[in-house]
């Protein structure tokens, strides 16, 4: 069984990293810190609440 040192997938090419640099910018520190958490906590929301919608009316039968 190979280990994950000898695997091939984290030897090809497509597992590189594109970072150049030791410094971030403001773009990417906006992004990271504060866009991507927030566009998955409306996805999030978006699917629970399409769920919890879907009990009330059918379940519940609360119209």
């Amino acid at each position: 069984m190979a280990t994950l040192q000898n695997s091939k997938l984290f030897a090809s090419p497509k597992m590189d990293s594109r970072i150049t640099s030791a410094n971030t910018q403001k773009s990417e520190m906006w992004l990271g810190y504060f866009a991507g958490p927030c566009f998955v906590y409306m996805v999030y929301y978006e699917v629970a609440g399409t769920y919890l919608t879907q009990f009330y009316t059918d379940v519940l039968k609360i119209s």
